[in-house]
C-alpha cells in the first residue's frame, strides 16, 4: 500500500466526524427555528408544521378579521345616526317657531304689512330648514339617502327640490344607517301609477308597449308655474320615458319596482302640485294611466289627500251636529232660470261624480244638449257646459253647507257657457317644506282656510321629524349595543388565536437554552475530532 492509495480515501477529522457534523447542523437548524419563533412570537412558522392546527388558526383569523371589520362599520353607522340627532332637533325647533308665528284664528285678519312681515320670517325659517336638511357628517350628507355625496335639498322655482334617493346609506351592514330626507321631512309625493302590472324583469329596458297604451303622442305636465308639453312619440322603453320626463328638470321622477310589476311617476318638488293631463284630441296620458284627473281618479286623492266632503243627511257638515237636511250637495243654476240639485252619496271616482251630476240634470228634464258635465280637454279640471240662453247666470253653489263644490273645484259662476273647474287632484309632496311654503302663501293671501290647512300640515311634519329622530336614536342605540357584544367576541377570538398561534415563551426559552448547550457540546466534540493527525490515523 502506498501513500498515494491512502490519501484519496482519507476523511480529515477521523471516522466519526460526519455524524458530528450532521448533528451540529440539525442542532443549529433547530436553534435557528426557535430563535425565529421567539422573534415572531409564533408557534408555527409554516402550515406544514401542524396542518390541522394551521387550518383552525386560518379559520379563526378570518373570523376575527370579519368581526373587527363589522365592529368598525357598526361604529361608523352609530356615529352617522347620532350625528343626525342635532339637525333633526333643530328642525323641530324651526317648525315649532313657524307654528308659533301663525294663528289660524287671527293671522288672516292682520293688516297686509304685518302678514308680509310674517311671510318674510317664514321664508327665513324655510332657508334654515334647508340648511338642516343638508347637514353633513364628514363627507356624508345625512339626509341624502343613497345619494349621500351631494346636497339633497335645493331651492328650485316655486319650491324646494329633493335630490336624494333611496331609504338611506348602507356602509356595509346590510341596512341603511342614515335617515333619508323623505323619511325625515317628506321629499316625494304619492305615486301616479302607469296602468296595469307588467313584466319588469328587463327593468328600464321594458318596452312601453307592454302597458298596451298603443301609439303614444304628447302629454301636458305642469308643476306649479312650470308647464311643458312633452312629446312621447319617440319613446320606446321605460328608460326613454324616464329620460324624457326627468330631463325636463321639473322635479318629476319615473320609478319602478320589478317585484310588483309597477311603474310610476312622482313629484319631488315640495310646494307646488304636479298635474299630468291629455291634450285636445290626444288621450296619451289617459291611455298610460298617468292623467292625474281622469274619470278613474279617486276622490280620496283630491285636495292633497283630504278628499271631497259630501253632506250627510241629518248632519250639519260644518258642526257635525244633527240638522234638518236631505244631504244634497250642489245647487246648479242655468242661464235660462232652471236649476237642479245634486245629491252625492257614496261616489268614489271622478267618473261617478260626473255621472251623478248628469243624472241629476236629466231627472230635472234638462237634456245633455242643454247641459253636460265632463272633463277639460286640455289641462285638468271638471268642465260644466250650459248651452241654454237667458238673462240669468250659470252658477254652482253649495247646498246644505256641503263642501263638495269647493272640494271639486267648481264653486262659482259665470255669465258665459262654461265653468272650467280648478285642478283639485294635483299631486303634491306631503312634507315640511310644502306646508311651510303653503303657510307662507296663505298668510300673504290672508286665506284663513289655507292657513288652517297648512298648519295641520305643519303639525304632521312635526310628527314626521320627531318619528325620524326617535327612529334614528333607537337604531343608533341598537348598533352600539351590537358593537359592545361584538367586542366581547373579539376578545375571545383574540385569546383563542393566541392560544393556537402564539409561542409558549417559557417552553421556547427552555428549548433555546438546551439547544445552545447542545450546540456548544457538538462544536467542542467536532473540534476535538478535527485535531486527529495523519500519523494517528495510520497508527
Amino acid at each position: 500500500m502506498t501513500i498515494d492509495s491512502i490519501l484519496p480515501s482519507m476523511r480529515i477529522g477521523g471516522a466519526g466526524a460526519p455524524g458530528l457534523l450532521n448533528g451540529v447542523g440539525r442542532t443549529n437548524a433547530s436553534l435557528a427555528r426557535v430563535q425565529m419563533q421567539l422573534v415572531l412570537g409564533q408557534a408555527m412558522l409554516r402550515a406544514s408544521d401542524d396542518p390541522q392546527r394551521s387550518a383552525a388558526l386560518a379559520r379563526l383569523t378570518a373570523s376575527l378579521e370579519q368581526s373587527l371589520t363589522r365592529s368598525d362599520l357598526l361604529l361608523r353607522g352609530a356615529n352617522l345616526l347620532e350625528a343626525s340627532d342635532a339637525p333633526l332637533a333643530r328642525s323641530l325647533d324651526l317648525l315649532a317657531e313657524a307654528r308659533a308665528l301663525v294663528s289660524k284664528d287671527t293671522t288672516a285678519s292682520l293688516p297686509e304689512s304685518e302678514r308680509q312681515a310674517i311671510a318674510t320670517e317664514l321664508d327665513q325659517l324655510i332657508a334654515r330648514l334647508t340648511t338642516e336638511g343638508n347637514a353633513r357628517f364628514g363627507s356624508v350628507h345625512l339626509f341624502g339617502g343613497t345619494r349621500a355625496g351631494g346636497a339633497p335639498w335645493n331651492h328650485r322655482g316655486d319650491g324646494v327640490l329633493y335630490m336624494g334617493r333611496g331609504r338611506g346609506l348602507d356602509v356595509g351592514l346590510g341596512e341603511p344607517v342614515t335617515i333619508s330626507g323623505h323619511e325625515a321631512f317628506g321629499g316625494v309625493s304619492r305615486r301616479v301609477d302607469l296602468s296595469g302590472t307588467v313584466d319588469l324583469s328587463a327593468g328600464l329596458e321594458t318596452p312601453l308597449a307592454a302597458w298596451g297604451a298603443g301609439p303614444l303622442g304628447s302629454i301636458r305636465i305642469s308643476v306649479g308655474s312650470m308647464v311643458q308639453v312633452v312629446d312621447l312619440s319617440g319613446a320606446v322603453t321605460l328608460r326613454d320615458l324616464k329620460n324624457i320626463v326627468e330631463g325636463l328638470d321639473m322635479g318629476v321622477r319615473v320609478e319602478f319596482d320589478a317585484a310588483t310589476g309597477k311603474a310610476w311617476i312622482r313629484n319631488a318638488l315640495s310646494g307646488p302640485g304636479l298635474s299630468i293631463s291629455d291634450l285636445t284630441g290626444d288621450d296619451t296620458a289617459t291611455r298610460l294611466g298617468i292623467d292625474t284627473l281622469a274619470t278613474y281618479t279617486l276622490l280620496s286623492d283630491f285636495n292633497d289627500g283630504r278628499g271631497v266632503r259630501f253632506a250627510v243627511p241629518g248632519i250639519d257638515p260644518v258642526t257635525g251636529q244633527p240638522a234638518n237636511n236631505t244631504g244634497a250637495d250642489l245647487l246648479i243654476s242655468l242661464k235660462d232660470g232652471r236649476f237642479f240639485v245634486v245629491d252625492f252619496t257614496n261616489e268614489t271616482t271622478v267618473g261617478q261624480v260626473l255621472a251623478t251630476i248628469n243624472a241629476a240634470a236629466a231627472a230635472a228634464g234638462i237634456s245633455q244638449a242643454e247641459f253636460f258635465a265632463g272633463l277639460r280637454a286640455n289641462g285638468n279640471g271638471l268642465l260644466l257646459t250650459d248651452n241654454t240662453a237667458g238673462p240669468g247666470g250659470f252658477t254652482v253653489a253649495g247646498f246644505n253647507n256641503s263642501w263638495a263644490a269647493e272640494d271639486l273645484g267648481i264653486l262659482g259662476g259665470t255669465t258665459g257657457a262654461v265653468i272650467a273647474g280648478e285642478d283639485r287632484a294635483q299631486v303634491a309632496v306631503d312634507g315640511a317644506f310644502t306646508w311651510l311654503l303653503r303657510l307662507r302663501d296663505a298668510v300673504i293671501a290672508g286665506d284663513p282656510l289655507g292657513i288652517s290647512i297648512a298648519l295641520d300640515g305643519v303639525d304632521r311634519a312635526v310628527d314626521r321629524v320627531a318619528l325620524a329622530r326617535s327612529g334614528a336614536g333607537a337604531k343608533a342605540s341598537r348598533l352600539a349595543m351590537e358593537r359592545v357584544a361584538l367586542e366581547e367576541i373579539v376578545v375571545q377570538q383574540k385569546s383563542l388565536r393566541s392560544l393556537l398561534g402564539d409561542i409558549d415563551l417559557a417552553e421556547a426559552s427552555t428549548r433555546l437554552s438546551q439547544l445552545s448547550v447542545q450546540l456548544q457540546a457538538g462544536l467542542a466534540a467536532l473540534a476535538r475530532a478535527g485535531s486527529l493527525s495523519l500519523l494517528r490515523y495510520l497508527g
